[in-house]
């Protein structure tokens, strides 16, 4: 529509005719946006169709507090000679050997 309107706007048209385009798409993305918990139709897993993440899997947890980077480095390193999998990082407080402020439906931060 700018460029037709071109010899009647001068450059303004197709300016204006641009940023109306990227308005009226932008407008139509978020329609079809869903909402935490909105059903999906077309997906095959109950997580995905209710529009949740995935929660934590079950198993051992096992927490190392660590003050630096080459002690996170040590840790990961025994962790990983030991058979462990699924390495997460996290922050928290231990308190008297107990992770006082774990949150098991927190998103895991996987460590590669």
């Amino acid at each position: 529509i700018g460029a037709v309107t071109a010899p009647l706007t001068g450059p303004a048209g197709p300016i204006v005719g641009g940023l109306v385009g990227a308005h009226v798409g932008s407008l139509y993305s978020f329609s079809n946006m869903k909402e935490k918990g909105e059903i999906e139709h077309n997906t095959t897993s109950e997580d995905e169709r209710n529009n949740l993440q995935a929660p934590r899997p079950a198993g051992m947890l096992l927490a190392v507090e660590v003050h630096d980077p080459a002690e996170e480095d040590r840790a990961l390193d025994v962790l990983r000679r030991t058979g462990a999998h699924h390495i997460e990082r996290a922050e928290g407080h231990i308190d008297h050997g107990d992770w006082t402020d774990f949150n098991p439906l927190a998103p895991p931060q996987l460590v590669h």
